[in-house]
Formats: structure tokens, sequence, C-alpha cells
């Protein structure tokens, strides 16, 4: 029986315009540049990893001389985003963390997207349309043994138990996991790696790298 799924620390609910959204698709890697998600529960490495594929990814396009990937690929933080720009509808007192307001972010986003080249680094997958990316990678930590990922969050400014409690729970079922395999149809669009240690984060952007953005 598939696990109702729980609010997570910046969520708000779909709407008929987002979801039709979804249903166009507009390949992203027609773009000079392709445009991926890296997403996962708070605490599984997103940040980490995207800004050292955006590292590699432009520092190897600059080693080969590449004349055709003259533009850079750029790193987007959407919570931060939202932040900074005020894209939010309220604030969850329980949770210590914004609702953010889905349209402004997507209005925001979408001449960006155009562009091509983005990585963004978001903890859901579920309300970006589905043309936007041509690959959404799901980092995953600790679904078997929560203590790394529990600890993680412990060192986190502004994280209460209960919303440490709410993010690992989420990480055990698998919720960003199968969100994106929800959203993202495509064949091999979606890709979920374990990020747990040093060298399994060495190995998903190297992956990313060349394999994902080549």
């Amino acid at each position: 029986k598939k696990k109702k799924k729980k609010k997570k620390s910046t969520d708000a609910s779909d709407d008929d315009d987002h979801r039709e959204k979804k249903k166009t698709k507009t390949n992203s890697a027609s773009s000079a540049l392709k445009n991926i998600l890296i997403c996962g529960t708070p605490g599984t490495g997103k940040s980490t990893v995207a800004k050292l594929v955006l590292e590699k990814a432009n520092a190897n396009a600059a080693a080969k001389n590449d004349t055709e990937r003259q533009q850079k690929y750029e790193y987007i933080n959407v919570g931060d985003i939202a932040k900074a720009e005020k894209f939010y509808d309220s604030f969850d007192e329980k949770l210590n963390s914004y609702v953010i307001d889905e349209d402004k972010i997507l209005d925001h986003l979408e001449p960006l997207i155009s562009k091509g080249g983005m990585i963004l680094d978001y903890h859901s997958s579920e309300f970006f349309p589905e043309r936007f990316f041509s690959h959404v990678i799901v980092l995953t930590c600790g679904r078997e043994d929560t203590k790394i990922l529990y600890e993680r969050l412990e060192k986190r400014e502004g994280y209460t138990k209960e919303k440490i409690r709410q993010n690992v729970e989420c990480e055990i079922f698998g919720e960003c996991v199968e969100e994106a395999k929800e959203a993202y149809t495509g064949d091999g669009v979606v890709h979920v790696r374990s990020n747990e240690t040093e060298e399994e984060m060495e190995e998903t952007v190297a992956f990313i790298v060349k394999e994902l953005l080549n």
C-alpha cells in the first residue's frame, strides 16, 4: 500500500496549471547545454555534489577549448532564490521553514532554463515541468541506516527534532525517489545515486559530468 506523502520542509500543493505544464515535453537537450536537477531529502549532499559538478563540467569544457560551449554551466539553489526573492506563501512555525510559491519560482526559472546549462539544486522534483530537465539525479543517504542522515541534519541550524524526524522518515520511505520516477517518465531521465561516502560522491560527480553532460 502506498504510504501517504508527508509534508517536506518547503513543500506547496500542486495546481492544475503546473500539472498541465508537466504534460508539455520539450527536450532541454536541444539547448547549447543541458539542464539538470539534483534533488533528494535535505542532508543527502545535493549542494556539495551540484557545486562539484559545476566546477568540473566548466573546467572540462575550458580544457577542451570547446568552441561550442562558450556558455558556462550555472548553479541555482532554488531554496535560496525563494528566500532571497521572497517567493513564498507562508512560514511553517512547526517545521521552521517557508512554504514556497511555486508559480513565482517557475516564472523566475523559465528564462534561465530556456538558456540551458542550469544545474538546479532542490529537495523536491514534482512541481517542475518535465520539459525543464534532460536528467534528474536523486541522491539518497542512509535508507538502510539513518544514522548518517540524522547526524548531518543535527548539525544544521534551524533543524528542530520534528523537522529532522520528518526528513529522515521521508528518506526511509524513498519519497524523493518515488516522486521523481512518477514525475519524469522518459527513458534514462531519472538516476538514483547513493551519497553516503566521499567515494560515492566522487563517483556520482564523475558520472554526471562524463555520462550525462557530455
